[in-house]
């Protein structure tokens, strides 16, 4: 009797219509740089939130994602250091970094997928991550775009009610959630090969 398999939601575009593309190397010392600096700060989605990916960030940096809206290196800690509470696995299946998007931002194309501790559903997200950082190499500001669509700004009604929520969210993780990343063993990823490539 054949096992019949679950079936996962995808949230963006369909894993199968994105192909890795080849990596190409790059002399530019800046772009190697902020490429490694990319390497560990996509970390704290792959299950190993840790000092050494926070480390990048400056304590009043900002994180923006749909649903929330970190103001301050504490309030990301929390969101981050919340992800094992809610999901069972969760993990990088691709990620492709561009470390020459713009003289001071990367960006991180980024397939990750989520279980659900509750319905134990594997959740797909397809999403762009975007770091911009200051003169002195931090990140001060990161942006995670679902879909590649931008999140919803302040300039109408609808979305300062908007930002309003997010900013609630992310006060309310960070007075659940410690700052301080799991000391055990980092979560399994999703049984599935990351592929890695660099542009």
């Amino acid at each position: 009797m054949q096992q019949s398999t679950i079936q996962p939601y995808s949230i963006g575009l369909p894993f199968q219509s994105i192909i890795p593309s080849q990596s190409l190397p790059s002399t530019n010392s800046a772009s190697q740089w902020k490429y490694q600096l990319a390497e560990e700060v996509k970390e704290i989605y792959n299950g190993s939130p840790s000092e050494r990916a926070y480390q990048h960030f400056t304590e009043d940096a900002i994180f923006q994602d749909p649903p929330t809206k970190c103001v301050g290196l504490g309030e990301i800690k929390s969101n981050f250091n919340s992800l094992p509470i809610l999901f069972s696995k969760y993990g990088l299946e691709y990620y492709r970094i561009n470390p020459d998007f713009a003289p001071n931002e990367i960006q991180i194309e980024m397939h990750t997928t989520y279980v659900t501790k509750v319905l134990h559903k594997p959740i797909r997200l397809h999403s762009a991550l975007y770091l911009r950082l200051n003169e002195q190499g931090k990140v001060y500001y990161m942006e995670e775009q679902w879909n590649n669509q931008p999140n919803q700004k302040e300039e109408t009604f609808a979305g300062k009610i908007m930002q309003a929520i997010r900013r609630g969210n992310a006060k309310m993780v960070h007075k659940l959630i410690s700052e301080q990343p799991p000391e055990s063993a980092p979560l399994t990823p999703p049984p599935t090969q990351t592929p890695v490539v660099n542009i």
